[in-house]
């Protein structure tokens, strides 16, 4: 079983708690963890570097300055909803744009 952690945010106590969870986990050897962020999120200096279990989708401002990239942000949730395997999604300080993921992660 996997889990998801999702923050869609910018800044703030939820962007801090999501770049600790990723840091402690980067550490372990086994990393059933992915992690989903907006392109708005602000990375820390000492955060590691992407990798392969992380997704960027494009976040509220991105999508208002290029409007095209919300069928790209609706066809990601479509396809994290299609995953065969169970995973639990773990959304970090919800925000406005988490509701759209929230109801097509439900679906399935």
């Amino acid at each position: 079983m996997k889990l998801r952690l999702i923050y869609l945010g910018t800044k703030g106590g939820g962007a801090e708690f999501f770049r600790e969870l990723r840091n402690l986990s980067f550490g372990s050897k086994q990393n059933s963890i992915e992690y989903i962020c907006s392109d708005t999120y602000i990375r820390g200096d000492e955060e590691p570097p992407l990798s392969n279990v992380d997704f960027v989708i494009p976040g509220v401002r991105t999508i208002m300055r290029r409007p095209w990239l919300f069928v790209e942000y609706i066809l990601f949730c479509f396809r994290l909803s299609k995953s065969r395997s169970k995973v639990i999604n773990v959304f970090l300080m919800p925000s406005p744009q988490d509701a759209i993921l929230h109801r097509i992660l439900k679906l399935r």
